[in-house]
């Protein structure tokens, strides 16, 4: 039976003593949090005479002192709890208010089961000793057991404690205390309290149970690296949640084996949930690096007017007005945490992200009983989820106009790119690559631009995205505005292998490869790249990106604007409306149109190559695949000379032949 009294703490640090009857001549470690983070553990081993019973606690040697390094603040609160290591359980736990303007600082004992606060005492008394609590008999618990009288009556005893559950309630003194654990959404009235005793490579195990239904069984789902690995019934017979006398009889055990083991070769990051809920047990979240581990703190808790029951999503549009709500502190787990899945079908939660019904609800289905929780955490972390994020967002606002830029590559894009995402709510191709961007990141930026939605009346679309996806998506209607800049072919051409050139001197200088640029030497078959760029290197780069469509693509132009041929990319620019303008009328266009007076030219790369300096077999190429993008060129030419605008419409370009 586990025993112990926390006689004082302070911001020096903590004494008291600790121990189990069963085993009295052993000793326990005990860990020590502040503000719910783990600062130090500690055995209970030094000499203490007043718990000396030979027949009960062996010689005494039960003593609990730690020394906090440094000592505590004195310009804040600080919540203290001791816990028993193994197990979690709660020992005793304070709160520590900050010094008051006179110079005195308060100490009490927070407020536990069966207990109550004690009065505030100035900093500069010395400590009083207190008596030690009565030993108790076994069947016997702390709140039945009398509580000894301090010496100093400004200073109560705290309470002493037997074996007890880990206390849920708040240590913060603003918020109700059957919240605080979580940080999040559970219901009010719905107090689980649980611990990760320990986590490995190989297994996890811990424990889980509810105060408020001590008969309930619940279910905890297991995550590595936010991807669902298991959900295990907390029903495994624990001896000391027995003798704690949690659920009665103590069987709120889980225990999990890793199949495959974690790895060893790279971070990873382990949570344990409560499945109902989605808010991780206390030490529930763990990070694997070079094979060791550490306990990650808790996400902050939410402020006092957070709502935190949210109704479950009905559709898109719910869904993406909930997700602006996210944020990396809490992460995706507070997130879920704060909405209330009463009697959600997987069908609804996946219409809620793809607005359509699911072909299958068996991956959904696979763990029993289903949590629609982590059903929704599954589907938002998955690639279909971040491929298709345009035009679901796109959906999910149909109100907004939709700012549909054809970012053709060296065509003055990602400097019309820079002055549009300062002044619209913005969303582009990169976001959708799980390649380029990570999921934290994209449901970071999914927030900022819902958040930004309801300050605009459009939304602005850019990246590198094909005009045929986009009428293949459905995202371009009358209402909105496609438009897109085009340069002379040969000039484009050319600058795209100044751009591969630039990239690879920069990752040389840089000493470290982009994926893109690695991408590239691979496919070039470049094999071991010298350490920095040279003549001759410069003259094999250039010849293999010219022949390789990956990096220079036959007919940018046209293949961007959906390819088949010039004509066929006229006649599409015509029926969508798409506008059009070059790279010569662009400082102008972007001062008449959108009224932005720049003469700036972002991502501008480094001359390496002229047509001049091409090898005669280089140029012969270079011609031979700009043919159909120099047709479309002087067709748009034209047109808008004849026109003196500084663009062209869809409407200038219905019915032109190209030739």
């Amino acid at each position: 039976m586990l025993l112990g009294h926390i006689d004082l703490v302070d911001r020096h640090g903590v004494r008291g003593w600790a121990a189990d009857t069963d085993r009295p001549h052993g000793t326990l470690e005990v860990a020590i949090f502040v503000n719910e983070q783990l600062v130090g553990r500690t055995r209970a081993d030094q000499m203490r005479y007043d718990p000396a019973d030979a027949a009960i606690l062996g010689a005494g040697e039960h003593g609990v002192a730690f020394a906090f390094e440094p000592p505590l603040t004195a310009e804040r609160d600080h919540n203290v709890a001791v816990r028993f290591a193994e197990g979690g359980i709660l020992l005793g736990q304070w709160r520590l208010a900050r010094e008051a303007a006179a110079g005195m600082m308060t100490e009490a004992p927070a407020k536990t089961t069966g207990g109550a606060a004690s009065e505030a005492r100035p900093a500069e008394l010395p400590a009083p000793k207190l008596p030690a609590p009565p030993l108790l008999a076994p069947g016997l618990s702390a709140r039945e057991a009398p509580v000894p009288e301090a010496p100093v009556p400004e200073a109560p005893a705290p309470e002493a404690l037997t074996s007890k559950a880990l206390a849920p309630e708040a240590l913060a003194p603003k918020w109700p205390s059957r919240l605080s654990h979580l940080g999040s959404g559970a219901l009010p009235d719905d107090s689980l309290v649980g611990f990760v005793d320990s986590c490995t490579q190989d297994h996890v195990d811990g424990w889980a149970a509810s105060e408020t239904n001590p008969d309930e069984v619940l279910d905890v789902s297991i995550f590595v690296d936010d991807r669902k690995v298991a959900q295990v019934r907390c029903d495994q017979p624990r001896d000391d949640l027995a003798k704690a006398g949690i659920a009665g009889h103590g069987a709120r055990g889980f225990s999990h084996a890793f199949d495959p083991p974690l790895p060893m070769d790279r971070p990873t990051r382990v949570t344990v949930t409560y499945a109902r809920t989605g808010s991780p047990l206390t030490s529930g979240t763990i990070c694997f690096t070079d094979g060791k581990s550490q306990g990650l703190d808790p996400p902050r808790p939410l402020a006092e007017d957070e709502p935190r029951l949210l109704a479950a999503p009905s559709g898109p549009r719910a869904l993406f007005e909930l997700l602006g709500l996210y944020d990396d502190a809490g992460g995706l787990a507070q997130w879920l945490s704060r909405i209330a899945f009463n009697g959600t079908s997987p069908e609804q939660v996946h219409y809620s992200v793809f607005g359509d019904y699911p072909a299958s609800t068996g991956k959904a289905l696979r763990w029993t009983p289903y949590y629609a929780r982590d059903h929704l955490h599954r589907l938002l972390l998955c690639d279909d989820f971040q491929t298709q994020l345009i035009p679901l967002l796109l959906r999910a606002f149909p109100e907004k106009r939709r700012l549909i830029f054809v970012h053709i590559p060296k065509c003055a894009g990602t400097d019309l790119i820079f002055h549009l995402r300062a002044r619209f709510p913005s969303i582009g191709r990169s976001l959708t690559d799980p390649g380029w961007t990570e999921k934290a990141a994209m449901l970071r930026r999914v927030a900022r631009v819902v958040s930004h939605v309801h300050t605009s009346d459009c939304v602005f679309v850019h990246g590198h995205i094909n005009l045929a996806d986009h009428i293949a998506a459905g995202v371009i209607r009358p209402s909105d505005h496609a438009f897109t800049i085009i340069r002379e072919p040969l000039s484009a051409a050319i600058s795209q292998i100044n751009y591969v050139l630039t990239r690879f001197d920069e990752d040389m200088a840089a000493g470290e490869f982009r994926p893109d640029t690695k991408e590239w030497a691979d496919v070039l078959d470049l094999g071991t790249l010298p350490p920095r760029m040279s003549d001759a290197f410069i003259k094999r780069l250039t010849g293999a990106a010219l022949r390789h469509e990956d990096l220079v693509l036959p007919n940018s132009i046209g293949s961007w604007l959906g390819g088949e041929g010039a004509q066929p990319v006229m006649d599409r620019l015509a029926r969508f409306n798409v506008e059009v303008t070059d790279t010569s009328r662009y400082n102008a266009w972007l001062a008449q149109a959108w009224g932005i007076d720049a003469r700036t030219r972002w991502n501008a790369s480094k001359t390496f190559v002229t047509t001049d300096s091409l090898a005669t077999d280089d140029l012969i190429h270079l011609n031979s695949i700009t043919s159909e993008d120099r047709r479309i060129y002087r067709a748009y030419q034209a047109i808008v000379a004849a026109s003196g605008r500084l663009s062209v419409t869809g409407d200038a370009l219905r019915g032109v032949v190209v030739r």
